[in-house]
């Protein structure tokens, strides 16, 4: 574990993942090595919001420790109640777009959380991200502003930003915060691509509001390709996020699927981490041929994903040929928009 692949989290990290996902004797190993001497207090916002599935995952056997059940129990009370703030605030916006004839893809935590089982309380979320066609951007815009939500960012002061991005940060105070998404991957920022998404999408529903939410395979690589790229505080929530996903889909995860996916989006390098990650700690099933499919993308896009993890400061001159060039081989040539006045 000394030479760690970039995306794989740190030590601490790995620990706290294995105690939360794997099984019995193994995972309370895990646990019994990390818990000892841990402020539960100073612990970063990685760490703390896996705290409740770790709890649930040693439910079985000896009785945790009573500082550790009550930090546990503050942290799932407070997920608990920020999503349903978050469903609340957010219900009548979904519904508005539905009956302008959009229907929104749940995307991130919203498409994972059934894997959880649909418990806010074991799945933190800071926000709701939905996506939109971008043909449908202005008019999902336009609703946002009629339902109390602002843009976190003045787009009048951002000089062209909006067809330089894939979504757009909007808060109505307090714990409402929704992102608006018109392209899903993060590295693969092209409209045949969303189509494809949708087009693999499964029926869901936010509050008997009808949604569309990404299928499991997409959503496992939308989790890596978020967590793949710079941060003060190294992700994990991909991790986790992933394992459960292919748990939760067994037989049925379509690897070709998600292998193609990844091809697509040119995102072999960072899929290729993630699954040896998910395989070699958390023991997750991943075909042994498609992480050989996998294991040797071409040099370049190696060092732009490692690039792409590092701080702008320490990127070498290599690494910033490469993200520069892997961005103009994503990138979409089309006709530059404006917002517009919706449809």
């Amino acid at each position: 574990m000394s030479a760690r692949p970039p995306l794989w989290p740190g030590a601490d990290h790995d620990r706290l993942l294995r105690a939360a996902l794997l099984e019995g004797a193994a995972a309370r190993a895990e646990f019994a090595a990390w818990r000892p001497g841990r402020d539960l207090d100073a612990l970063d916002a990685a760490a703390t919001r896996l705290l409740p599935l770790v709890a649930r995952n040693l439910a079985t056997g000896e009785p945790l420790d009573d500082p550790f059940n009550r930090r546990v129990a503050a942290v799932a009370r407070a997920a608990w109640l920020k999503t349903q703030t978050l469903v609340a605030r957010a219900r009548p916006l979904l519904a508005a777009l539905g009956a302008a004839g959009v229907r929104p893809l749940l995307i991130k935590g919203w498409a994972v959380a059934p894997a959880y089982g649909g418990d806010p309380r074991l799945r933190p979320m800071d926000d709701l991200d939905f996506a939109v066609p971008r043909s449908d951007r202005a008019l999902a815009w336009r609703l946002l502003l009629e339902h109390g939500f602002r843009p976190l960012e003045d787009l009048a002061e951002t000089h062209g930003a909006l067809d330089r991005r894939i979504s757009w940060n909007f808060s109505a105070g307090g714990a409402a915060d929704v992102d608006l998404h018109w392209h899903v991957l993060d590295l693969a920022p092209r409209e045949e691509m969303d189509r494809e998404i949708r087009r693999d999408a499964v029926a869901a529903d936010l509050a008997g509001i009808p949604c569309d939410a990404l299928a499991a395979e997409d959503a496992l690589l939308s989790a890596v390709l978020h967590a793949a790229r710079w941060e003060p505080v190294r992700p994990i929530r991909w991790a986790a996020d992933a394992a459960l996903l292919v748990r939760a889909r067994g037989a049925d995860f379509d690897w070709e699927r998600l292998f193609e996916r990844a091809r697509s989006a040119h995102a072999e390098a960072p899929l290729a981490a993630a699954l040896d990650y998910l395989a070699r700690r958390l023991e997750v099933a991943v075909p042994s041929h498609g992480r050989r499919r996998l294991s040797r993308p071409p040099l370049w896009r190696r060092i732009e994903h490692r690039a792409a993890l590092s701080p702008a400061p320490a990127r070498s001159r290599a690494g910033r040929w490469a993200l520069a060039a892997g961005a103009e081989l994503r990138r979409e040539a089309r006709p530059g928009d404006r917002l517009g006045n919706g449809r």
